[in-house]
């Protein structure tokens, strides 16, 4: 059985002097890839007509971008141009390269700079869409 991670955060709205309770659904680690989980995940939130944010990880452990031709993408893309999907960059591989530091640790800025630079171009052209979010990987940095 697959385990599912989503962070639930509850900020605290004040819209016209009365309090509401704004939840976010976020999943990590997303892969450009169709699987059960992912798919069922998008189909669930679509039905229920529920916002989804999701982190994506666009690359294997090589390094290597993960895009299928499986239609994985194509369910994403729409989600997002439907609003109903925010996407955010996870990091490249989510590979943990010295403890505690994950992927980027001990990496300059320029290396870090590089491979985030690359990789959210890579994302803006496939999901043809600007991914502007960050979410670092092993909540690390």
């Amino acid at each position: 059985m697959r385990k599912i991670y989503i962070s639930i955060l509850l900020p605290f709205c004040i819209l016209q002097a009365a309090a509401h309770i704004c939840v976010v659904f976020r999943c990590d680690d997303i892969c450009l890839v169709r699987d059960s989980f992912q798919t069922s995940l998008l189909r669930t939130f679509r039905e229920a007509e529920i916002p989804l944010s999701v982190a994506v990880v666009p690359c294997d452990n090589m390094g290597h971008i993960m895009a299928s031709e499986d239609g994985f993408v194509d369910s994403l893309r729409d989600a997002i141009h439907q609003g109903r999907v925010e996407v955010a960059l996870h990091g490249l591989t989510h590979t943990q390269i010295v403890p505690n530091g994950g992927e980027f640790g001990g990496l300059g800025y320029e290396e870090q700079y590089d491979r985030l630079s690359n990789v959210t171009q890579f994302l803006d052209s496939i999901l043809e869409t600007q991914v502007v979010p960050f979410r670092t990987p092993w909540n690390s940095y």
